[in-house]
């Protein structure tokens, strides 16, 4: 109804300004026509009468007080309005408006009493199981609340409740306002019955279903921070280098006396909050020696090569000249 009502308010504003738009009137009717017309559907599709029924009601209750918000509406505004010829006349159109509007609104605001009611009786009657057929050493396997019935049907394992105990919990029925209500207590896993087993089964894939979410959430959280590391690795790290073999003949084209080269990568934990750092390791077999001038311009060119963003360690080897065979 108040749906309706401010969504009417809306449209009809809307309905009266200069700049005339459909927007507002099309939101209304998004919000307050369509979902029931939906689920009107639904039931029609799949012989739910009930909600067949329920959404039909929902529906007119919305098109009667979005008529109801734009009469208001069309009053208060400065509009010119139509006269009827005699005041009968406008007073039996305007009690034609106001009875259907109370004809409607009435069965929705019993229902909406029926379910606050029924709603507290099972929020109470949740609450006085909790705290009052819930001691150490016992524990409540299925409980059935009945709202309609006001009854509480609850089974029991572990330790038994003495009938002392029993008739302790039942004189604080009052203290829960759940007055007049029905309580069964039943003990022992002996006592299940078919309703039980369903309502245990239930509880056992609720749970599963449960638990492999909570799972899936936390490979999901996990994985997205394994791929933030390896984006942040990716931005920071340095272009890949070739094989080796194609860099030897790189290196070879400026340095014939390279003669074998090496590629690695050496990571160096860092100590407390420092960060952890990647050396790009070349090592180098050399014949006749490298001069120092031109492995300092190697090592230059090495890190431009991996885009000067990592640093680079040059590791030079001198090789002893090959021996003549022997006779």
């Amino acid at each position: 109804m108040l749906i309706a009502l401010f969504g009417g308010a809306a449209g009809a504003v809307g309905l009266t300004r200069r700049e005339h738009s459909n927007v507002i009137p099309g939101v209304a009717i998004a919000t307050a026509l369509m979902p029931p017309l939906c689920t009107a559907g639904y039931g029609l599709a799949t012989a739910h009468w009930p909600y067949f029924w329920g959404a039909l009601y929902l529906f007119s209750i919305n098109c009667v007080f979005i008529s109801v918000a734009t009469f208001l509406v069309i009053q208060i505004l400065p509009l010119p309005h139509h006269e009827f010829e005699t005041t009968r006349g406008a007073r039996r159109v305007k009690a034609i408006i106001w009875g259907l509007a109370l004809l409607t609104a009435a069965p929705s605001v019993y229902l909406a009493i029926g379910i606050v009611r029924d709603g507290t009786f099972t929020h109470n009657a949740q609450r006085f199981i909790d705290e009052q057929l819930n001691p150490p050493g016992t524990y409540v396997v299925t409980s059935r609340i009945g709202a309609h019935a006001r009854t509480l049907n609850v089974l029991l394992a572990g330790q038994p409740l003495s009938p002392a105990q029993l008739r302790a919990a039942r004189a604080q029925l009052p203290q829960y306002r759940l007055e007049g209500a029905d309580l069964t207590v039943r003990q022992g896993l002996a006592r299940v019955d078919s309703a039980d087993a369903q309502a245990l089964r239930t509880s056992v894939l609720e749970d599963v279903r449960s638990r492999q979410q909570q799972t899936l959430v936390s490979y999901e959280g996990r994985l997205l921070q394994l791929q933030q590391q390896l984006a942040r690795a990716d931005s920071t790290a340095a272009p890949s280098l070739p094989p080796p073999a194609t860099l030897l003949r790189e290196v070879q084209a400026e340095h014939p006396s390279v003669r074998r080269l090496g590629l690695s990568r050496l990571v160096r934990a860092g100590a407390d909050s420092l960060r952890a750092d990647t050396t790009v390791v070349v090592a180098l077999g050399v014949r006749p020696a490298l001069p120092a001038a031109e492995q300092q311009r190697l090592a230059a060119w090495l890190r431009v090569r991996t885009g000067a963003r990592q640093p680079v360690q040059l590791v030079v080897t001198p090789e002893a000249p090959a021996r003549p065979a022997t006779k």
